[in-house]
C-alpha cells in the first residue's frame, strides 16, 4: 500500500529513498566499526594463545571455570561444555542458534519466540553457541532460511542487517553460499569486513558490480573460488578490476552470462577450473587470450556453445586438462567447420562431455582430438547422433580404461557391443536411444560381470528378455547382482527380485523414487 501511496506522492517516495541511503551509510558505518574490533579481537586471541601455551607447559596454574545460573543445573544442562557445544553444533537451521543465545532479542525471525521455550538460555549457554559461530566455516544461507513470506516482507536494507548480525559472529568463516535475497554491493562490503578469511563464495544470480568485487578481492585476499552463476548484470569491463587484484583465484563460475566476451581473460593468473556455460557473447579471438594465459594451469572447463574453431583452440592448447564439458553451435547457425586438429595435446584428459554436437565432424577428425586421451575414464556423448558404430569402436581402441560411458545415437548397434565388451574397467553404461538388441545386451552383460548400472531405456529392440537373462546371470554368480537396468520407463534393482514372476509383473521402482544421476552424472 505504501508503495502504490507513492506513486501519487513523489515527495514520499524520495523520502524514503533518503531513508534508505542514509541506513546503508549507517550500517556501513557499523560494518567498518566491526572490522576495527575484528582486528582488535585477532590480537587479543593471538595473546591468549600464548596464554594458552604457558598452561600446557606449567608456567601459569589452571584456575577451574564457575558459571553463575540463574537455575540449578538438571536436564541437559548437567552435561559437559564440550558435549552441548557438539550438540548443539549439529543443528541445521541457523535459526535453532539464534534461540540458545543472549542479546538476540531483536532477532527478527517469526518464530524466535516459539523457538525459545525449547531451551533453557543462560550466560553458559551464550558462551557456548558464541563459540559454536566463532569456530564455523560453511555457511548456507539460501531461501530455506529466510522463510518465502518473510523474505518478501523485507526491505534490501533489513536483509542487509540481518546478514551483518550473523557475519559478525563468524569470523573464520571459509565457505559461503548466499540466497539471491542477498546479491548486493553492499552484501560485499559485508562480507569483505566481516568474514576476511573468505575462500569460497557462492552467489546465484546476484547483482553485483565488478568495484564491489574488487573491494571483496581487496577484503578476503585468500578468495580462491567464486561462483556467480546467472549473474547477468556483472560487466566484463568491471570484472577486469576484480581479475587484477584476486591474484590467488583458482575457481570461477560465469554461466550463463551474456555481457562476456572474453576481453578480462587477458587478467587470468593461476585459473583451474573455468565454468563459462551459457556466455553466448565469447569470441573466438579472445578466447585465444584464455589459451595464452591458462594454458599450463586450466584443469577443467565448461562451454557449452562453442565453434568448430574453439574445439581445435581447446584441443592443442591445454595439455594439464582432464575434465572437458562442451557443446557446439549448429553450423547452419553460423558456426564455420571444423578447423584441422593437428596436434592434440589432451593426455591427462580423463572426463569427456560432449552435449549435442550437431555440427559435421567426421570420424577422423574426432579421432584426432581424442586419440591423446588414453587415460579417459568417463565419457559421455548424449544426443551426439553424429556418432557411428565403426567412430565409437575406433575410439574404444584407444581409451581402453574408461569406467562411465554414454552413448545416445541411433547409428550405435550391436556392432559396438563387440568393442565395449573389451573394456575390463566399465562399470556404468547408458546405451538410450541407440538400435542395440536383445542378442546384443546378452552378450555385454554376460562379458561385463562387473556392470554396475545400464540404461536401454527408448531402445525399442530390447525386451523383457533382457531382464531375464541379467537376473538368470545373477542367479549363477556372473554378473553383479546390484547391478539395475533402466528399461521401459522404469528402473529395475536386480537384487530386489525375489524370483521371474517379479520381471514379469514390473515389480519396478518408476523414475521419480530414483538418483538416477548417482550413475551417469556428467563430471559436474
Amino acid at each position: 500500500m505504501s508503495y502504490v501511496k507513492s506513486l501519487f506522492n513523489p515527495g514520499s517516495a524520495l523520502q524514503s529513498n533518503s531513508s534508505e541511503s542514509i541506513h546503508k551509510e549507517n550500517l556501513m558505518s557499523r560494518v567498518r566499526d566491526h572490522a576495527l574490533s575484528l582486528r582488535k579481537l585477532e590480537q587479543e586471541r593471538q595473546e591468549d594463545e600464548k596464554i594458552v601455551s604457558k598452561l600446557i607447559s606449567g608456567q601459569i596454574e589452571r584456575q577451574p571455570i564457575q558459571y553463575v545460573e540463574d537455575f540449578e543445573p538438571h536436564g541437559i544442562n548437567i552435561l559437559p561444555d564440550d558435549v552441548i557445544r557438539k550438540i548443539l553444533g549439529q543443528l541445521k537451521d541457523l535459526k535453532h542458534l539464534f534461540s540458545c543465545e543472549l542479546g538476540e532479542k531483536g532477532s527478527s525471525f517469526q518464530d524466535h519466540r516459539k523457538l525459545m521455550v525449547y531451551f533453557s538460555v543462560c550466560r553458559r549457554w551464550n558462551a557456548i553457541v558464541r563459540d559454536i559461530w566463532f569456530s564455523k566455516r560453511k555457511l548456507v544461507l539460501e531461501s530455506s532460511f529466510f522463510n518465502c513470506e518473510y523474505s518478501l516482507s523485507l526491505t534490501s536494507a533489513s536483509q542487509e542487517e540481518e546478514l551483518f548480525s550473523i557475519l559478525r559472529k563468524c569470523p573464520n568463516l571459509r565457505k559461503l553460499y548466499i540466497d539471491p535475497f542477498l546479491g548486493s554491493d553492499i552484501t560485499l562490503f559485508i562480507i569483505g569486513n566481516c568474514c576476511p578469511k573468505i575462500e569460497r563464495l557462492y552467489a546465484k544470480s546476484a547483482r553485483f558490480e565488478g568495484a564491489s568485487l574488487e573491494s571483496l578481492a581487496k577484503y578476503c585476499p585468500g578468495l580462491k573460488s567464486l561462483h556467480l552463476p546467472g549473474c547477468e548484470f556483472l560487466d566484463e569491463n568491471n570484472f577486469e578490476g576484480f581479475l587484477k587484484v584476486a591474484e590467488g583465484l583458482e575457481y570461477l563460475t560465469l554461466t550463463d552470462n551474456w555481457n562476456i566476451t572474453g576481453e578480462c581473460f587477458n587478467h587470468f593468473q593461476k585459473i583451474k577450473d573455468l565454468d563459462l556455460s551459457g556466455c553466448k557473447k565469447l569470441t573466438d579471438e579472445n578466447f585465444t587470450k584464455l589459451a595464452e594465459k591458462c594454458s599450463a594451469s586450466l584443469q577443467q572447463l565448461a562451454v557449452r556453445e562453442i565453434s568448430m574453431r574453439r574445439l581445435a583452440i581447446i584441443c592443442e592448447s591445454f595439455p594439464n586438462l582432464h575434465t572437458l564439458d562442451i557443446g557446439c553451435i549448429e553450423e547452419g547457425s553460423g558456426c564455420p567447420t571444423l578447423d584441422r586438429i593437428t596436434s592434440s595435446q589432451l593426455e591427462k584428459l580423463e572426463h569427456l562431455r560432449i552435449y549435442g554436437l550437431y555440427a559435421k565432424i567426421t570420424d577422423r577428425e574426432f579421432f584426432e582430438m581424442i586419440k591423446p586421451a588414453r587415460k579417459l575414464k568417463k565419457l559421455f556423448l548424449p544426443h551426439c547422433n553424429w556418432v557411428t558404430d565403426e567412430m565409437l569402436s575406433t575410439t574404444l581402441t584407444v581409451c581402453k580404461e574408461i569406467e562411465s560411458l554414454e552413448v545416445s545415437s541411433h547409428k550405435i548397434t550391436d556392432q559396438s557391443l563387440i568393442s565395449v565388451t573389451q573394456l575390463e574397467s566399465l562399470v556404468e553404461l547408458n546405451l538410450s536411444f541407440t538400435k542395440v538388441t536383445d542378442g546384443g545386451i546378452m552378450k555385454l552383460l554376460s562379458e561385463c560381470p562387473k556392470l554396475t548400472f545400464l540404461n536401454v531405456d527408448d531402445c525399442y529392440s530390447v525386451s523383457i528378455a533382457t531382464l531375464y537373462s541379467a537376473y538368470d546371470l545373477i542367479r549363477q554368480g556372473s554378473l553383479n547382482k546390484q547391478l539395475v537396468i533402466c528399461f521401459e520407463g522404469y528402473v529395475v534393482r536386480m537384487d530386489t527380485l525375489k524370483d521371474r514372476e517379479d520381471i514379469s509383473h514390473y515389480s519396478v521402482i518408476d523414475y521419480g523414487d530414483f538418483d538416477y544421476t548417482d550413475f551417469y552424472s556428467s563430471s559436474d
